[in-house]
This record gives structure tokens, sequence and C-alpha cells, in this order.
């Protein structure tokens, strides 16, 4: 992948939907990563800013003097990066902050829960899997909060 912002001194490559909450494969996939400047991927990465489909940077955190104050106002990604595979990861990527936490906890939990599969099940595993029940009902109720949804990203 060619950095399409040849102008940017400093670009890093990032991932468009949490490495977290990746399986392996998407992970790994280019179709994931879109390169950003380093003030944009910290914004970026504390869920501060997000774009959407057009590919105009926009902020539901940040005001619009905020944004102008960081110089990242009014910003929009090269045309060349919202392919069809990518838009398909932004639509996939969590926006809030809390919504994230959760999913990545859900996540944690679900990896310890496939570490534990061959033993016996204790009384520590069934309160791991209780709280990932109740983490997953909290997600969904998430998911369902408008104020997460309204740019349909989640």
């Amino acid at each position: 992948m060619q950095n399409p912002y040849p102008n940017c001194a400093i670009v890093v490559k990032c991932h468009i939907k949490d490495a977290l909450l990746c399986d392996p494969r998407e992970r790994y996939d280019h179709s994931n990563h879109v390169f950003l400047s380093l003030k944009l991927h910290v914004l970026w990465d504390s869920r501060l800013i997000n774009f959407d489909t057009t590919g105009k940077l926009f902020s539901t955190v940040l005001s619009d003097a905020q944004l102008t104050d960081l110089h990242v106002y009014g910003l929009f990604l090269h045309p060349a990066v919202l392919t069809k595979e990518r838009l398909a990861f932004f639509k996939q990527r969590i926006t809030g902050f809390h919504a994230f936490s959760l999913e990545r906890s859900m996540k944690k939990l679900q990896n310890e829960n496939t570490l534990n599969e061959n033993t016996k099940t204790t009384a520590t595993e069934k309160a791991t899997v209780h709280k990932a029940t109740l983490f997953s009902k909290a997600l969904k109720r998430a998911r369902k909060d408008p104020h997460f949804n309204q740019y349909g990203f989640l």
C-alpha cells in the first residue's frame, strides 16, 4: 500500500477496526489499514475523531472550534482510500469509547474461556462466563443507543 499523502511528513499505518477486536485474517488484511498522520492517529485511537462514508473527518466529542485549533477541521481521506472493502471496516469500527471498552472486555473474556475449555469448570470460570454474559447484554444495549449509533458505525 502506497502512502496517498506524500505531503505529510510522518504517516503511520493504523487499523480501522481495532486489532484487539479482529480475528487473525482481519488483523493483517490491508483493507483494514489506513495511513494517517501521527496527530490524526492519536485522535483516532482515542475515539475523538471518525470519518464518514465520504471520507470527511468529524467528531461527536470535539467541537468545530477544537478541531480547528488542532488543525484537522475539514480534512478528508484521499478518495483512493475509500474502497468498498475499507468502507466495510469503517462500518464495523466502534466509535464510542464505552462501547469499545465493553467489546474489548468481551474479547478478553472469550479468550480466557477458550483457554480454559479443556479444564473442569470452577466457580471462577462460572463467574467469568457470567461477566461475559453481562458485558454482552450491555454491549447490545449500547448498540441500540442512538447516541452511539447516530452515524451508523456500530
